[in-house]
């Protein structure tokens, strides 16, 4: 039986001070019900702020939890529901919804697409590890029988979405590359548009200052999924103690994010070991005060060895955080050369490579000003919103 429809009250946006004789207003329709946490909560919450600025009357749906303090976000409540369940509303009545309104665009802005929606489609793919065989050879294997067959029923549902949908953006050349290998006859549907952050908001005017040869302070932003990896940097930190260095490592992961996956508690017993002797502090950090996180750290670490962009990359950059990471073909692809690269799920290389940054104030900050100015020219919020538009206008227009 289908469910109910009940539409969700809309507010619109971005319709102050528009000139309607010198520019089409572009209405758009957004599906954000899946932004709940990681970066695409940042996201949406993003695009939200912007569309106010940009020639668009958009309308976002999107979890209560998004909404808080952004009323431009119209919520609707599906994270109770069952997979099945959450398949049959969006194929029933968020259908219903999106013929009523009838914007010229919907942009699904998670994964998964409207099948044979009324009105052209964008898809923004945002989920690499499905498609990453880095991941596949060395996280997918250990996930446990029930998630790897929930896995694979997802991935087969993105490739539907993505024959159901007009145009298929990513947020990466290397996520683009990804799935292309698996669907090569829609690849000419695929765009890149990568994404940018508020510089402003990470910005420093803090001279930049090495470390010490003998102390350091680690910061690593992110929540918690088996291929994020933390418990390499756990493992670092022991190395350069014990080679005469006092490390500390800030791990903005909660320990409720662990219990969900197999390799969790492992990881987590490591972590707070960590954390019982003084090497590592754990908890989430809200995004108003990230920049603050980003200012006390002397360098950023990013062990994971999956990402479809890496947004605190960028945000550590804008920061002037010298960053090491996993050498991973999207690491490289948001840092090139002003990072530093280590062997993935390798300790022992990643402390080899904070032991070379601490004895070369040099590259220190080289690093640190040359991560920045790519960021500035590379990563703007303002280019991703510029480039979605024109990409929303594009497919509006051929369908």
């Amino acid at each position: 039986m289908p469910i109910p429809y009940s539409p969700p009250k809309v507010s619109k946006i971005g319709l102050k001070a528009r000139n309607y004789y010198r520019i089409k207003i572009l209405k758009v329709l957004v599906n954000a019900l899946s932004a709940r946490r990681g970066g695409i909560v940042t996201y949406t919450q993003n695009l939200a702020r912007s569309m106010a600025n940009l020639p668009v009357d958009a309308t976002i749906v999107g979890p209560p939890e998004l909404a808080q303090g952004q009323k431009t976000i119209v919520t609707r409540d599906v994270g109770q529901f069952s997979p099945l369940k959450r398949i049959v509303w969006e194929q029933t009545s968020w259908r219903k919804y999106v013929k009523s309104f009838n914007p010229d665009i919907l942009f699904s802005s998670a994964n998964f697409a409207l099948y044979y929606s009324p009105v052209p489609q964008l898809l923004l793919m945002r989920e690499g590890g499905l498609f990453n065989p880095f991941y596949l050879r060395n996280v997918f294997p250990f996930l446990g029988s029930r998630i790897k067959l929930q896995t694979r029923i997802r991935r087969n549902f993105m490739f539907r979405s993505m024959r159901a949908a007009s145009t298929i953006m990513f947020p990466s050349e290397t996520l683009r590359n990804w799935v292309a290998s698996w669907v090569p006859d829609i690849a000419n549907r695929f765009v890149v548009n990568s994404y940018g952050i508020d510089h402003g908001h990470f910005e420093t005017s803090k001279e930049i200052i090495a470390p010490k040869k003998d102390s350091v302070k680690l910061l690593y932003v992110s929540v918690y999924y088996p291929h994020k990896d933390p418990a390499t940097l756990s493992d670092a930190v022991l190395q350069l103690s014990q080679r005469g260095i006092d490390a500390h490592a800030r791990i903005t992961m909660a320990s409720n994010e662990f219990h969900p996956w197999p390799s969790g508690v492992n990881d987590l017993a490591k972590l707070q070991s960590a954390e019982a002797n003084g090497q590592a502090e754990l908890g989430s950090i809200v995004y108003k005060d990230l920049p603050s996180a980003y200012h006390d750290a002397d360098i950023f670490v990013f062990p994971s060895i999956s990402e479809t962009f890496g947004f605190p990359l960028v945000e550590a950059m804008a920061a002037k955080l010298p960053v090491i990471a996993a050498d991973t073909l999207i690491n490289q692809e948001i840092c090139g050369p002003t990072a530093l690269y280590y062997n993935p799920s390798d300790a022992a290389s990643l402390a080899n490579r904070v032991e070379e940054l601490l004895t070369r104030p040099g590259l220190y900050n080289w690093m640190a000003e040359n991560g920045e100015k790519r960021v500035k020219e590379r990563f703007s919020w303002q280019g991703h919103a510029d480039r979605l538009i024109s990409i929303m206008e594009k497919t509006a227009r051929t369908g």
